[in-house]
């Protein structure tokens, strides 16, 4: 992941972006873990919008689905 992550950005720093969008999104999550995956979308422009588009999507993507999986 490190080469993919602005230093500014740590990991535990995206961890929190993603923990932030979660919380903000209850709808949405609650859609993508009912099985309607095709909002995933919206909640990794989310993270990107409050990362300032400075972190890969993948990154976001990776740490989103390892929250979502808990």
């Amino acid at each position: 992941y490190e080469k993919h992550v602005i230093k500014a950005y740590t990991l535990e720093i995206i961890k929190n972006i993603c923990k932030e969008v979660i919380a903000n999104n209850a709808g949405i999550v609650e859609k993508y873990k009912s099985g309607q995956e095709n909002v995933f979308q919206v909640l990794v422009g989310n993270a990107l919008k409050l990362a300032k588009n400075k972190v890969n999507s993948i990154v976001i993507q990776d740490q989103l689905k390892e929250l979502l999986a808990c």
